[in-house]
């Protein structure tokens, strides 16, 4: 596909109107183009902007107002010339207005594509969308209908919104960076996103292999599961991802986003994995597996300020990680395994893990969950081998299953809505479902949606 057919079609991407071989040969071309790339972002800034002005109207009381001046003298009395004098004043007033609201709108700095929505506006849905073409998906929580689709380079694979949606941070592959001859690889790190605009503000190279994102103590800091050496290590008739004794640690690491500059907070197993921290960022919790003994998997527990390991735990065979709103309470889930394990932060040192009832046999779970109030947890599973995925949903006071919803296929991502009445999960053939929570009734569903990695929900 050359640049000319796929700007024809992008209007189309952007109303996820595109599917089967026309959305591959598209995204393929994505992938590779930053000039079409740039134009997506551009076309869906503008979609945007248009979408604003729409609803940039006179409030209702301006408009009663109008109205009730209108009204207060009978047509019956007015001479030719006081009514032409009217509609003179009538015209001028209306005229005042559309100035007004496009002042308003102008003077508004944040009020450009995809500005966040007012405390009293519904959430949204950030969709971090992996290969073969790295974008983020903005949806309206309620609707389900696009805000906005931001391009990326190839691999995004962490993704942290900040609680008020203003800052965006992606972690991942930067495609359009120059690659090395060391490695063969493109240089990975953060995309750092302006929420209001919708828009690639910055991005920062790293390393080799960044993994996973979280945010640190303070507005500045970012934290990264990172390899050194790179994801992969290339030799001459090996596979892609070859796994090799002797690979050096993985690192735990501090971006401080003004300054640029990185800093080692811990060294980690060889192939870091998920990254979460508490919401004081104190401490993180980092998951790594061996290099050659993939299913050996550890927790690193790091006192963030201090700079400072404080535990490493065994958590077999693990990549699913979540921490409670409330920071007090972490959980790990192995791929395969019915268990969740549990740690307290008032126990760092000692790990509770419960058995699971009602996991699909042969699914394997690829994210969790955890409800605003910590009360329920979200299991997605995919399916493997051709055995059912599904969805779980559990209460964390003594981890119960409330739901087991199997579904073909199963779930590559899930998150809650902020009331934890529904949760949105989506399938790995590009299906995004709302569902009741815990009830498991499905509310909505849209097609489409392809190459969900990770959802957010702010």
């Amino acid at each position: 596909m050359i640049c000319h057919e796929a700007g024809d079609l992008l209007p189309a991407y952007l109303d996820h109107e595109l599917t089967g071989p026309t959305l591959h040969l598209l995204e393929e071309h994505l992938a590779g183009c930053a000039a079409c790339r740039t134009e997506i972002a551009r076309q869906s800034a503008l979609d945007a902007r248009v979408a604003i002005l729409r609803s940039s109207v006179p409030s209702a009381g301006i408009i009663a107002g109008v109205m009730r001046r209108v009204a207060g003298e009978p047509v019956a009395r007015r001479s030719f010339g006081s009514l032409m004098q009217r509609l003179s004043y009538l015209a001028a007033l209306a005229v005042i207005l559309i100035v007004a609201v496009a002042s308003a709108f102008a003077l508004l700095p944040g009020r450009r594509a995809g500005s966040p929505p007012a405390a009293s506006n519904p959430a949204r849905l950030y969709l971090l969308r992996h290969e073969p073409v790295g974008s983020l998906l903005v949806l309206d929580a309620a609707t389900l209908s696009p805000v906005s689709i931001i391009p990326l380079g190839a691999n995004p694979t962490g993704l942290s919104v900040a609680p008020d949606g203003q800052r965006i941070y992606v972690s991942g592959g930067l495609g359009d960076v120059t690659v090395t001859e060391q490695s063969g690889l493109a240089m990975a790190g953060v995309w750092v996103l302006d929420g209001r605009a919708m828009t690639v503000t910055d991005s920062i190279p790293v390393g080799y292999a960044v993994w996973d994102v979280a945010r640190g103590a303070s507005a500045v800091q970012l934290l990264l599961t990172l390899q050194p050496t790179g994801r992969y290590l290339r030799t001459e008739g090996a596979g892609p991802d070859l796994q090799l004794p002797g690979r050096p640690a993985g690192q735990l690491l501090s971006l401080d986003t003004a300054s640029r500059k990185t800093a080692v907070l811990a060294d980690l197993g060889a192939l870091p994995r998920a990254l979460v921290t508490t919401p004081d960022g104190k401490l993180a919790f980092a998951i790594s597996h061996d290099a050659v003994a993939y299913e050996d998997t550890t927790l690193t527990i790091v006192d963030i300020p201090a700079r400072r390991t404080l535990a490493t735990i065994a958590v077999p065979n693990s990549e699913a990680l979540a921490v409670a709103p409330n920071g007090q309470r972490v959980f790990v889930a192995p791929v395969s395994e019915p268990y969740i394990h549990v740690i307290e932060r008032s126990n760092l040192m000692e790990t509770v893990s419960y058995r699971l009832a009602g996991l699909p046999g042969g699914a394997e779970v690829r994210q969790i969950a955890v409800s605003a109030d910590g009360l329920l947890l979200a299991l997605a599973l995919a399916g493997n081998n051709g055995a059912d995925g599904g969805l779980v949903i559990l209460d964390t006071r003594r981890f119960d299953t409330l739901l087991a919803l199997p579904v073909p296929g199963g779930y590559g991502a899930v998150a809650f809505a902020p009331d934890r009445k529904t949760v949105y999960a989506a399938t790995p053939g590009g299906r995004l479902d709302v569902i009741e929570s815990p009830g498991g009734r499905l509310v909505k569903s849209v097609e489409g949606v392809s190459n969900v990695w990770r959802i957010v929900v702010k």
